[in-house]
């Protein structure tokens, strides 16, 4: 079984959708709209048996199903019939030739993370080696979370899909909420909305590589910083600025030298290559526009829910922060987005930025 556990990405991609308790599939966001649910719709907007039984309730707060994810699952599952967002499965429901969810899935994704496949020999869907924590009841540690010095991280952390999400709805992306449940974060994070939601990743080859979450399709550096500063509200320490992040010592014992995370300003490539340009324009690697590949470093080399990434004998060998070994192999996959921990090479590899 793969191993449930947190890493520095946010959870993304469930999709705001119906979660209606055997219901049929609506228009996007479905019961999960603030102003519907705040009755600024009327009395009559119909949402809340979607989720709430009065008298026969399952669960506490008066749903439906057992537990909070459980209910999530009667829609959002692989054998949900009020979404056509499988997060199980990680793939848009009846969609033909099957498109990934981007935030991949947590028992099961497509993802081309070879990337080999091709139009006549597609990626299949595969069991996750990794995912985030769902069920609310496994316990886990939060990598990273706390001050400098704190240790590898909170440990006995229970995960479940309310913790992220919040499904009375309140107009943020994928209806995250802007403080996740448990992080001990204060401030809080509202990351913009789409303007027209966009579930999966566009590649028909499902190649996760590459993929952003945006807006409007087109570049917006403070919105990526808005969803990298959402994620480091639960991996606190993971969280860098970009000057001198990957030589600077951040006094931390564990998390000494850290990958760049967030961008303060636009983008500078002479930050951390000397003698190129200023301000980036589109250029294209791979298929990827090297502006979006340097603007999120946490969601460029992770997904959210579930990745069925492959690892070998050196990438399936690194200790977790605790120092422990174990699991390893493919389980230690990390919600990477390509094989072998390949990530590094499809940014830095040649040709590739130098």
């Amino acid at each position: 079984m793969a191993r449930r556990w947190l890493l520095p990405t946010a959870a993304l991609a469930i999709a705001g959708l119906w979660l209606a308790f055997a219901a049929p599939a609506l228009a996007d966001a479905g019961p999960h709209v603030a102003a519907v649910n705040s009755g600024a719709a009327g009395i009559g907007a119909d949402s809340c048996a979607g989720c709430h039984r009065a008298h026969t309730a399952q669960g506490s707060y008066l749903i439906a199903a057992g537990d909070d994810s459980a209910l999530c699952l009667v829609c959002h599952g692989s054998a949900g019939a009020g979404a056509t967002t499988d997060v199980t499965d990680g793939i848009l429901a009846a969609s033909s030739p099957v498109q990934g969810l981007k935030g991949g899935g947590f028992e099961n994704a497509v993802m081309d993370t070879s990337w080999t496949a091709t139009t006549g020999s597609p990626a299949l869907l595969r069991a996750s080696t990794s995912k985030h924590l769902f069920d609310a009841v496994t316990p886990a540690t939060m990598w990273g979370n706390g001050a400098i010095g704190s240790g590898p991280g909170r440990a006995g952390v229970t995960l479940g899909c309310l913790d992220c999400h919040n499904p009375h709805g309140n107009g943020t992306y994928r209806i995250l909420r802007p403080i996740p449940n448990g992080s001990d974060a204060s401030t809080g994070v509202s990351v913009t909305d789409q303007a027209t939601k966009v579930y999966t990743v566009s590649s028909p080859l499902n190649r996760y590589f590459g993929e952003v979450y945006d807006i409007t399709g087109v570049y917006d550096w403070q919105w990526y910083y808005e969803l990298d500063s959402w994620c480091a509200q639960c991996h606190t320490r993971y969280s860098t600025a970009e000057s001198g992040s990957g030589h600077t010592a951040s006094g931390d014992p564990i998390f000494a030298y850290r990958h760049m995370t967030q961008y303060t300003s636009n983008i500078d490539c002479g930050l951390c290559h000397p003698g190129t340009p200023g301000n980036i324009t589109a250029q294209n690697y791979f298929g990827i526009d090297y502006r979006t590949a340097h603007e999120a470093p946490c969601e460029n080399c992770h997904v959210a829910h579930g990745s069925s990434a492959s690892m070998g004998t050196y990438s399936g060998s690194v200790a977790w922060p605790n120092s422990s070994t174990a699991p390893s192999g493919n389980e230690r996959s990390s919600l990477l987005r390509l094989d072998n921990r390949g990530v590094c090479v499809g940014c830095h590899g040649s040709p590739g930025l130098r």
